[in-house]
């Protein structure tokens, strides 16, 4: 997650259209939205180059605070541990 300009923090979720295991991670994702306050921006790695070379083989990826998290590191307790290190709850 980054900060936005208003100070919320943002969740970044590397993803594609036919990303099978996408539809879990953004899931998780929105799980834990109703928990904590953050803001999610989805990029398709289709629409940029280096996403695609980056990302093409290991999406669904979520970025938090510059560390990203893909699997089998995405679950609920490894997401909301490192969301706590930034978020007062």
């Amino acid at each position: 997650m980054i900060l936005e300009e208003d100070g919320q923090l943002k969740a970044i979720f590397y993803t594609h259209e036919k990303c099978t295991l996408c539809k879990d991670a953004e899931a998780l994702l929105h799980t834990l939205q109703s928990i904590y306050p953050f803001t999610i921006e989805e990029r398709d790695i289709y629409t940029k180059d280096e996403w695609i070379e980056k990302y093409s083989l290991a999406v669904p990826v979520i970025e938090i605070a510059d560390e990203q998290f893909m699997y089998p590191e995405l679950t609920f307790e490894n997401l909301s541990s490192h969301i706590e290190k930034y978020i007062d709850s």
